[in-house]
């Protein structure tokens, strides 16, 4: 495993060279379908180390299974954690788990989501498995959570409210380019 990790931050680190430094590109590298395909390929590779990760933390972890107590006990974790609760607006969530010594939590549900906030029009893509390290007011090294940016799916890496009294979440990807929205556009609809 640790082998596949490394292969896959290579790429990570390449691909986010030549997406940021034009001019590092060869000639054949320019067309931007690579660079899409090359992001795919590593979404691919980190929804497999999800799961791999989901198995390692499940023996300490509080888990729960079944639609209705899920969305009840990821809505009161993000609560807990001052999060908006309507981060993860999932249908058919089959478990849940959090581990609070290390503070990794997953989900998993049947298929895939593609979902517009409204208020932000912004789409959002959840993997069948989604995982993240949470603590409060943040998610970190998140796994199968990706924004559509123009014509590119870009992995949502982390998500955190910096000052609460702003009303502002941040989102930032695996390139290192983040945004901020407002609060309000991620509360339960």
């Amino acid at each position: 495993m640790s082998l596949q990790i490394i292969y896959t931050e290579q790429y990570i680190i390449q691909a986010k060279l030549i997406y940021k430094y034009p001019i590092l590109r060869p000639p054949h590298l320019i067309n931007h379908t690579f660079i899409t395909l090359l992001f795919s390929y590593i979404f691919i590779i980190y929804t497999l180390m999800a799961s791999q990760a989901i198995d390692s933390h499940r023996a300490n972890a509080e888990v729960i299974h079944g639609d209705l107590p899920c969305k009840k006990r990821i809505a009161e974790l993000l609560e807990e954690l001052c999060l908006p609760k309507g981060l993860f607006p999932l249908d058919d969530i089959e478990e849940f788990g959090y581990d609070r010594s290390s503070g990794f939590m997953w989900l998993t549900h049947t298929k895939k989501k593609d979902h517009v906030f409204k208020k932000i029009k912004q789409t959002v893509s959840y993997a069948t498995e989604v995982t993240a390290f949470i603590e409060n007011r943040r998610m970190k090294k998140m796994i199968g959570v990706k924004t559509r940016e123009m014509l590119l799916w870009l992995t949502i890496t982390e998500v955190y409210i910096e000052d609460p009294s702003s009303g502002k979440i941040t989102f930032k990807t695996g390139t290192g380019l983040s945004e901020s929205f407002p609060t309000s556009a991620f509360e339960l609809e």
